[in-house]
């Protein structure tokens, strides 16, 4: 499991409120072996928020769709306006290995696909520094 694939999984679980409402709910499990009454409560507590969550948890306004839709749109325009940038163009990660470029670096370099190679070995001019 690669770290971005890491990142999506730990944001699928623990942003989600099911995942909280479970720990409550093995936590009031615990406790009604050793404090009733907290058990019981945290008991409480998590069904009101199981019914909470089911009724009202996943309606979206129409306003929040639109926001989604909009920052979907937002992403694919920075993208086509680095793609279509009038100059060559090369993003690269900390340790300057290249992740994506635009079109117009090819002629600089006239090489193709130069994606996960080290920016130093085609510019050896430039530094980390």
């Amino acid at each position: 499991m690669n770290k971005s694939d890491l990142k999506t999984f730990m944001n699928r679980v623990f942003l989600q409120p099911h995942f909280y409402i479970f720990v409550l709910f093995v936590f009031g499990v615990i406790f009604l072996f050793y404090e009733p009454v907290i058990g019981f409560i945290a008991m409480l507590v998590c069904a009101a928020s199981s019914v909470f969550t089911l009724l009202w948890g996943k309606k979206r306004s129409p306003s929040e769709e639109s926001i989604q839709s909009e920052v979907y749109d937002l992403h694919s325009i920075q993208k086509d306006l680095l793609s279509y940038f009038p100059f060559p163009f090369i993003m690269v990660d900390a340790h300057g290995w290249i992740k994506w470029y635009n079109s117009k670096i090819e002629d600089v370099i006239k090489e193709k696909n130069i994606v996960n190679k080290n920016v130093h070995n085609l510019f050896s001019d430039i530094t980390a520094d």
